[in-house]
């Protein structure tokens, strides 16, 4: 029941010159809620059903919803103290049909206008969106609950952004909206080749793709991300849908089956070519005064399982060797497998090595052995050690004093292995353990048996044999028949420095092999120009 009061109608001229041809609806009301005055709106009736001449004169508050109803009031109250002054409501009110009206309001201070004397408020329903803004409300709720990234684009601007792309990017949503584009945060390789997708896109919506992409995080680090865009439109404005999902672990679950696949083909490449071969030094070649402690070493390491440190600048040979000990090893009828620690990501180094335990992280669908298992009787050639990262580090410590390993995510249970683990660096390990970049206690235990191929300008007597033996496989591999080397050639092998050690000069004699002619031998002008002028 609206109580009644009195009121002073004003005429429709007056209220007219005040609203023109407004498409709201007006009234004027005292700071009580007395209804004064009322106008409809050029369109129609008042939102809430009723005719004005129901309500002159009585008190419309009641009207209001009991839980906006103190907002209201104290709204008023407030513009009814200062002429002039304005304040913008948002309320539910009541409809004639019993339901509930959600109406913006502007309410202005006109007491001291004689033509009007009252607070003029213009209202409109905005009901309708008010249920598009719950669902939009309930919708990115949902999208806040996903793990699956999902970002609306309009152009290049992000204009939302859920939380599991927030965790994934470390950017909060407010961050991601200032961007200018979206596009700042792909990795400089893979950006101009999305800005051209987006472009097609926006051009023809409705359009599904899917592109792997590398993220720049907040902190600078990477993140392989697969994105798929869906075209869609809202008030006339195109936009983006994109959903990003987080592919790290499958591109390190490619990244280990690659790695084994070359360490496969590595070996079994290297069987091939030694296929009937009895002699494990057959491949190694020398008769200097350095080359010959070298190969007695090798014979002492073949006849006694330990760890080898196998030490010499990058084309010495040092695979060479590894493969030689194998060989000759009690072990030699089980595999030698080849892992370059410096080739392997970092993150991914540990369980390639050790292996891990299901659900250790994401994507780790499987229990799976490492090579430490895999290799169960054979030998591990570490190479390149020295770029082998400190937490991995620890695990192969122990690995190589309890011959125990642990899998990732198995911090209960150690289990046995039985590997002879050979390591190959042309890093100053020494140096190293002082700068703190390897483990102390890792270095001693890999140097327990260590051999240092000497560089190839330390050796130039052995020039010749290695020439020879190069000539002799580039022969049977191009199809030649080169008649030696000439004296002058070999002069300006054995004088030439050779930075690239044994490897350089194998790749020269196999283009001057390429250069020559049947029966012809090689001369100066088969060889690079750097050779030849050297001193």
């Amino acid at each position: 029941m609206i109580p009644e009061s009195s009121s002073t109608l004003f005429g429709d001229r007056r209220m007219h010159a005040l609203v023109g041809a407004s498409a709201v609806d007006t009234i004027v009301i005292d700071a009580e809620g007395i209804l004064l005055d009322a106008i409809r709106s050029a369109h129609d009736m008042s939102v809430l059903g009723y005719e004005a001449s129901e309500l002159l004169g009585k008190n419309i508050l009641p009207l209001v919803h009991p839980d906006d109803l103190a907002s209201v009031q104290e709204a008023l109250l407030g513009v009814a103290r200062q002429p002039g002054s304005s304040a913008v409501m948002r309320f539910r009110c009541r409809h004639l049909d019993g339901s509930w009206k959600h109406l913006q309001a502007i309410g202005t201070n006109r007491i001291d206008d004689p033509n009007i004397g009252g607070i003029v408020v213009n209202y409109h329903d905005v009901t309708g969106s008010v249920r598009v803004e719950r669902r939009q409300r309930v919708l990115l709720d949902a999208l806040s609950d996903v793990d699956v990234g999902i970002v609306v684009l309009e152009g290049e601007r992000v204009r939302f952004a859920n939380e599991a792309f927030c965790r994934m990017s470390q950017y909060t949503s407010r961050e991601l909206s200032e961007l200018s584009s979206a596009l700042e945060i792909i990795c400089e390789d893979d950006r101009d080749r999305l800005r051209d997708r987006l472009g097609q896109h926006l051009a023809g919506r409705n359009v599904r793709s899917r592109y792997e992409v590398t993220l720049t995080r907040k902190d600078g680090t990477p993140l392989d991300v697969e994105i798929a865009f869906r075209g869609a439109q809202e008030d006339d404005r195109d936009q983006l849908i994109a959903t990003i999902h987080d592919i790290t672990e499958r591109r390190q679950q490619e990244r280990i089956r690659e790695t084994r696949i070359a360490s496969l083909q590595t070996e079994v490449g290297y069987l091939r070519r030694n296929a009937g071969v009895d002699d494990p030094l057959s491949g190694l070649v020398g008769r200097s005064a350095a080359m010959r402690r070298v190969i007695a070493l090798i014979e002492r390491a073949m006849d006694v399982d330990v760890t080898v440190l196998i030490s010499g600048e990058t084309g010495t040979g040092k695979e060479l060797v590894a493969r030689a000990i194998h060989a000759g090893s009690t072990r030699r009828a089980k595999p030698l497998i080849p892992v370059n620690c410096a080739a392997i990501p970092r993150e991914l180094l540990a369980s390639e090595l050790f292996g891990y335990r299901k659900g250790a992280f994401t994507g780790a669908f499987e229990d799976r052995p490492g090579l430490f298992e895999t290799v169960s009787g054979g030998t591990l050639l570490l190479d390149e050690i020295g770029d082998m990262p400190l937490d991995a580090q620890v695990f192969l410590l122990r690995a190589l004093q309890e011959r125990k390993i642990q899998r990732l995510g198995d911090e209960m249970h150690l289990r046995d292995v039985d590997v002879r683990v050979l390591a190959a660096t042309n890093r100053n390990l020494e140096a190293d353990v002082e700068s703190g970049r390897f483990r102390k206690d890792l270095f001693y235990r890999l140097n327990l048996f260590p051999i240092t191929i000497p560089p190839l300008c330390e050796r130039p007597d052995d020039i010749p044999l290695l020439a020879d033996l190069f000539i002799r496989d580039a022969c049977r591999e191009f199809d030649r028949a080169v008649d030696g080397i000439a004296p002058e050639a070999l002069n300006a092998l054995q004088a030439y420095p050779w930075h690239g050690n044994v490897r350089q000069l194998q790749n020269e004699i196999q283009r001057a092999v390429v250069l020559s002619s049947d029966g012809a031998k090689l001369g100066l002008a088969h060889f690079s120009p750097e050779i030849v002028r050297a001193p």
